[in-house]
């Protein structure tokens, strides 16, 4: 996807615990990793425009919903993001955070909302349900490596479409995030019954699991503030906003400055 449209959009929580490489890594070290791969990911998309998606200190709604919810994770993941967060803030580069909601949940909102074409930017599987003729997901191998989901991509992988992936993860469950799914489905029954398509008592059965799968797509981003839609051309743009001053148009800093037009 080369559009001069094209927008990243980067979970950079995920993007910086992908670089931590389950915490072996100091916060420090795995920021200027995730920058890199941020870097190269929007230029091997042709992107635009960048926003960074993060997960605030505030435990999300799905902790209401399931207390163990991600229970088995030992890492903590905020000083990371807050060190991401502080680099992203020295660059200018456009971060958002919104309390009750996770970083997949902001991007899942703004590539439902955005009218560009889309490309996610994360290694969580959890994004692939977002994929439609708009959107993609670049997925990292390793930080200088990735590779682009699209649906037909989705299909082989899982047998189900990307619609239909947030049902298909609650009748399997999903250990990293400590949900357990409904006993005895696995991948390919899980994929058989969507095919077929699910009973009203098999919805039910994994209605409290759907709700920890489901991505939303109405968090309350200030998009405003984001300022997303501009007239700048420059390959890998960002806009960031500072709440304390004014906007300022940046690039990433292998490109060096990029003198737009202020609105």
């Amino acid at each position: 996807m080369t559009s001069n449209d094209t927008m990243l959009l980067v979970d950079g929580t995920n993007i910086v615990m992908f670089a931590a490489f389950g915490g072996k890594n100091l916060p420090g070290i795995a920021a200027s990793s995730a920058l890199t791969a941020i870097e190269l990911a929007a230029s091997k998309v042709n992107a635009k425009r960048i926003v960074i998606a993060l997960d605030s200190a505030v435990p999300t709604f799905r902790k209401a919903l399931a207390p163990d919810y991600k229970a088995g994770r030992s890492v903590d993941t905020q000083p990371y993001v807050n060190e991401l967060r502080a680099r992203c803030r020295l660059r200018h580069w456009t971060t958002v955070a919104v309390d009750g909601f996770e970083a997949d949940d902001i991007l899942a909102t703004l590539a439902h909302a955005l009218p560009t074409s889309c490309v996610i930017f994360t290694n969580d599987s959890d994004a692939l349900a977002c994929i439609n003729e708009r959107v993609t997901v670049l997925r990292p191998v390793k930080i200088r490596e990735s590779v682009l989901w699209d649906g037909e991509k989705v299909e082989a992988k899982y047998g189900v479409r990307p619609d239909q992936l947030s049902d298909y993860k609650a009748l399997v469950g999903e250990p990293g995030d400590n949900i357990a799914g409904i006993a005895g489905v696995g991948p390919k029954k899980a994929a058989a019954m969507l095919q077929r398509g699910l009973s009203d008592e098999e919805r039910r059965a994994i209605a409290p699991g759907l709700g920890l799968t489901t991505l939303r797509r109405n968090v309350p981003v200030a998009m405003r503030e984001l300022n997303l839609i501009d007239e700048c051309t420059c390959p890998m743009f960002l806009r960031g906003f500072d709440r304390g001053g004014d906007p300022e148009y940046v690039t990433a800093h292998i490109l060096g400055r990029c003198r737009g037009s202020r609105s």
